[in-house]
């Protein structure tokens, strides 16, 4: 079992709440500071962020709602930290997350779904609304595409000259957050954009995360009245739809649990050959000795300089 911690554990202090959890196996932390608080072993720094992510070499590819264009992730923070390093996209953690919950069932291939409002504009160019992330794991692995981004959809009004994911009007994204028919016009737009996903793909499984998907009773009544087509080639192909939509922490847990597998896995050659290959050696060594701190000699300069 593991406990995954928010930052300052509601305010209530990382302490408190570590003693009322000390039974679980390990703990995903939002601070490296709580981690040196605790005097825990720091096994990694893993990070689930929306966006392209070459996650072999721990490359931020495009992350629009940063600003994040070909971002070294690793390099930045394993230059800084002396622990070891990983990022993943949000949505491809959801599926590492989905993967392992479910790893004693014959779960086959299957997509998962994670979507999020967006209540304003971001600083860099982002659409208003609703944000959503596919992730997909096919042969029991999770599937990066040719060039790290898959499930990065477009719906099918989209369009070239649009910006983010759908080519619905901006006026009606701005109102998905809290307007019925505005929510209710992009989920029909996602949704049915979906079909030829699910009917090429043949999962046996569709998972669904994130806030706006909260009223499963509410979303299965709009597709059954305005996007049976989803509905039905779910039916046609044998895939079973799942709703786990009032977690907030799916990412984290799916970044810990994308480590935990990656760490049990028999690795593949090319594997070998990326920068953030691990192996029980180098857990081992982070281990132990224990560390008193995690910021590397240079960075305590920087900061007591």
């Amino acid at each position: 079992m593991w406990a995954v911690v928010k930052a300052n554990a509601y305010g209530h202090g990382i302490e408190r709440v570590f003693d009322a959890l000390r039974a679980a196996d390990g703990f995903a932390l939002l601070d490296l500071a709580e981690a040196e608080r605790l005097s825990l072993p720091l096994l990694a720094v893993v990070a689930g962020i929306p966006g392209i992510v070459e996650s072999e070499n721990g490359i931020i590819r495009y992350a629009e709602p940063f600003g994040l264009r070909n971002y070294d992730f690793h390099s930045f923070v394993s230059s800084r930290y002396d622990v070891l390093v990983f990022v993943e996209n949000d949505a491809n953690c959801t599926a590492w997350l989905d993967m392992t919950v479910n790893r004693n069932i014959n779960l086959g291939d299957f997509i998962c779904m994670i979507a999020d409002y967006h209540e304003g504009n971001y600083q860099f160019d982002d659409r208003a609304g609703i944000g959503v992330g596919i992730g997909l794991c096919l042969d029991s692995k999770v599937y990066h595409g040719s060039h790290h981004s898959s499930g990065e959809i477009c719906t099918f009004s989209w369009r070239g000259h649009n910006s983010g994911q759908t080519g619905l009007p901006e006026e009606l994204l701005i109102k998905s957050v809290n307007d019925e028919e505005a929510w209710s016009a992009f989920m029909v737009d996602l949704f049915s954009s979906l079909v030829p996903v699910v009917s090429v793909l043949d999962p046996r499984a569709f998972f669904i995360h994130g806030r706006p998907f909260n009223d499963e009773e509410k979303l299965r009544a709009l597709l059954a009245d305005r996007c049976p087509q989803f509905l039905d080639v779910l039916s046609k192909v044998g895939c079973k739809l799942f709703f786990d939509t009032h977690d907030a922490t799916v990412v984290a847990k799916g970044a810990a649990m994308m480590f935990l597998q990656k760490l049990f896995a028999v690795p593949e050659l090319s594997e070998i050959e990326s920068k953030t290959h691990f192996d029980w050696d180098d857990v081992v060594d982070q281990v132990f000795p224990a560390k008193k701190t995690y910021v590397k000699l240079q960075q305590e300069d920087e900061i007591h300089g």
